[in-house]
């Protein structure tokens, strides 16, 4: 789960921009046809990456660490201390925006990115020996965030207008 978190972060903040704040619908397709939607936020090195399934959990990205809040109880938070070395190179990556490659190599990790008319992400697939899935991201817009979705203590949950 580790390994997927970190991947998960590492293409999430590749496509952020300094100046803004972006609120994302977002929906994961498996090799064997599984589903999973959720919301995704980003501000500076921030993100907040939350399925909507109450089974599942929510990520947090912040100050430099990775956390997993499960989402029927929220006051359960995983700090992930041992990050894939994936984690480090996000910055690298952010600073790619607008001009993000279409394919990304980490490790044994092929990150393809597919862009649309606004030069934004609308799909990253993810291929390696152990997982092989395709995120979708759609409803793009910027957004000002409400404070403290970022925290996890207290965590906000987020409530769209």
């Amino acid at each position: 789960m580790k390994y997927y978190i970190s991947t998960l972060v590492f293409f999430l903040i590749s496509f952020s921009a300094n100046a803004f704040s972006i609120k994302c619908n977002f929906e994961e397709v498996h090799q064997n046809k599984d589903s999973n939607q959720g919301i995704f936020f980003l501000k500076n090195d921030e993100l907040r990456y939350e399925y909507y399934d109450k089974n599942l959990f929510t990520i947090l990205y912040a100050n430099n660490k990775l956390f997993v809040i499960e989402n029927n109880e929220n006051r359960k938070v995983q700090l992930l201390e041992n990050q894939d070395p994936i984690i480090v190179s996000l910055l690298e990556i952010y600073k790619d925006f607008p001009d993000i490659k279409s394919l990304y190599q980490k490790n044994n990790t092929k990150l393809i990115i597919e862009k649309n008319s606004y030069n934004f992400i609308k799909r990253v697939g993810v291929l390696n020996n152990e997982m092989n899935f395709s995120i979708y991201f759609f409803d793009c817009i910027e957004i000002e965030l409400p404070k403290g979705l970022f925290d996890f203590n207290p965590f906000v949950e987020y409530v769209s207008n």
